[in-house]
């Protein structure tokens, strides 16, 4: 697979602004308290490991730490590991389409 280095496209995850995040709760948030149509309660976490969640479209190697392994062995990643150049674009995708399946849309901003 390649990628176009010079068009930046391909690892862009925007974040949505403050505001339309809060939105989304509050109206989760009043959906669960008056009952209508949703069964569970919203919650927020901080996942520090979410990018692991996403699986990696690219062929990513990387070597054992030193001692763990036998000279000459390395590792090929097949979820998106934090620090990698597409982890924050890939794990968005993985979000969207399982926003997608709860009935939430995707706008394009311009």
């Amino acid at each position: 697979m390649q990628f176009a280095w010079d068009v930046r496209d391909d690892t862009f995850a925007g974040a949505p602004p403050l505001a339309a995040f809060r939105l989304v709760v509050s109206f989760a948030s009043s959906l669960y308290f008056t009952g209508i149509g949703y069964d569970g309660m919203p919650a927020l976490y901080d996942v520090p490991v979410a990018f692991f969640h996403a699986y990696t479209d690219e062929d990513i190697y990387v070597a054992p730490p030193k001692g763990e392994k036998p000279e000459g062995i390395v590792y090929q990643l097949k979820r998106a590991l934090y620090g990698t150049r597409r982890a924050a674009f890939l794990f968005q995708n993985l979000s969207m389409e399982v926003m997608e399946k709860g009935g939430f849309f995707r706008i394009k901003v311009t």
